[in-house]
Parts: structure tokens; sequence; C-alpha cells
């Protein structure tokens, strides 16, 4: 292997690692697609400012969109991250998914629930190996905005669903723990640890023993 090949196999690894981006080869990207991205991501806000966004395609704009972020510009990046969520045609180096969750968690960190809402079937479509987003983060906005018995309620019917999936109790629990609602987590941390142990899968003990620590004070999630 030579060592242009290893830089950008390196490369693409770095990249893969990062918020909205998938594990793709770059090196096969259509022509100039990664070169006006990493452009983009020097530019000044002045520059930015100047581009012709529509002209762009989805890696251009999803790099335009985290550096107007960097910049403080949040309206600009919730409209070019809504934007590529609702997308038509798909850019193979991005992950639409996790786009799609770091705009539906800055809806709540700026306490902005309608549009929370609004995005919960884009979760749904995007996140369709996972029968509960919608459900579950629908849940957790009702509960960070006051209609706490509506989202409890909802969190606790998918745990009785799910009352022998330690995983899926996991993640429950891991919501709970967003909207401090910490003894209702501890029960399904308790539940899932059961579980996990009778498997004896200890990666996912590993896991739960973090999101204990985090209700014990001892962690921090990017939504408190």
């Amino acid at each position: 292997m030579d060592d242009d090949k290893r830089a950008t196999e390196a490369s693409d690894e770095e990249v893969a690692e990062e918020l909205g981006y998938s594990d793709c080869d770059w090196s096969r990207l259509p022509r100039g697609s990664a070169e006006r991205h990493d452009a983009i991501m020097e530019m000044e806000l002045d520059a930015l400012e100047a581009l012709d966004l529509a002209s762009l395609d989805d890696l251009g704009k999803w790099a335009a969109a985290q550096c107007f972020d960097d910049f403080g510009q949040t309206d600009r990046f919730h409209e070019l991250s809504l934007a590529l969520v609702r997308t038509k045609k798909k850019h193979p180096a991005l992950d639409y998914s996790e786009i799609c969750l770091e705009l539906f968690n800055d809806y709540l960190l700026d306490e902005q629930w309608d549009d929370a809402v609004f995005l919960l079937p884009d979760i749904e479509r995007l996140l369709d190996d996972d029968e509960t987003a919608r459900a579950r983060y629908g849940a957790l906005v009702n509960v960070l905005r006051g209609r706490t018995d509506d989202g409890l309620a909802v969190f606790q019917e998918l745990a009785e669903e799910y009352e022998d999936d330690a995983l899926a109790l996991l993640t429950l629990a891991d919501d709970l723990l967003r909207c401090e609602r910490v003894t209702e987590a501890l029960s399904l941390l308790d539940k899932a640890e059961e579980i996990a142990s009778i498997e004896n899968d200890r990666e996912l003990l590993d896991e739960i023993a973090e999101s204990r620590a985090f209700a014990r004070g001892e962690g921090k999630y990017a939504v408190p």
C-alpha cells in the first residue's frame, strides 16, 4: 500500500468518527466533493455567507452547516440541517440519522419543543431499525416540556413491552436520565442489569454501569 492510500484511509477513518459522517471511502466520492467540503471547513464567516449553498452537494452543505454553528449562527445550522434531513438524494459520505438527531438535540437544548415534535416523523424514517424511536423521542420531548404524565406513561408502556430486552431497557433508562427522572431510570437499569447478567453480556453490563454512574452524578449527557 502506498503512502497516499494509507493517508486517505486514515483520513476516512477519522472523518467517520465525527458527527454526521458515514464510514465511506472518500477517494470514491464524486469528483470535487471532498475537496469542496474541506475548503468550506476552513472558511471564515464572510466567505461562508457568500457561498451559493444551492450549488453545493450535501457533503458541502453539511460542512457549511457545521461552520455556521461554530460561528454561532444557530438558525443557519438548523436551516441547513433540516434541508439535509429532508433531502431526496443521499450522499454516501453522510449519516443522515446522526444529522437528524443532532438537530433534534439542538431543538431540545433551545427548548424549541414544536420544532422537535415536527422532526419526529423524520426520526422514525431515518432510524427505521429502531422501532421505538418515534415513541421514545416523543416521550422525551413531553417530559422536558412539562407534559410529564404523558411522557412517563409512554416510557412505562415501552418498558413493559420490552421488559425482557436489556438493551431496550438501558436505552429507555438513558432517555429518562436525560430528563432527570433518576428514580425511574434506576429501576430500569436494575432490570436491564439482571437480564444482562443472566445472558453474561459483559459489554452491555459495562454500558449499564456507565449509565448508573451518570445517575449518581458522575457523568454528563449532551441534554440535561
